[in-house]
């Protein structure tokens, strides 16, 4: 699984077969995304934007390919 960003637009995507690539969840957490990171688990991604705010997800159902993952914002600061 890949994680990718363009401008405000998250995607996840699984490689499992990198011939039929498949995305398995896109989110627009915020425009001024430009950061991002992972826990060493996979479980938690890191969000950081323009305004020096840090978002937290929680992304353990995408990790666990659910077929339509809800993923939570744990915290968000500003």
């Amino acid at each position: 699984m890949v994680l990718r960003r363009r401008p405000g637009l998250v995607s996840a995507i699984d490689l499992r077969d990198p011939a039929q690539p498949k995305v398995i969840w896109q989110d627009l957490p915020g425009p001024s995304m430009h950061g991002i990171g992972f826990s060493p688990d996979g479980k938690r991604l890191y969000l950081t934007n323009n305004m020096v705010g840090v978002t937290i997800m929680d992304i353990s159902a995408v990790q666990r390919r659910d077929s339509d993952p809800v993923i939570p914002v744990l915290s968000e600061t500003t």
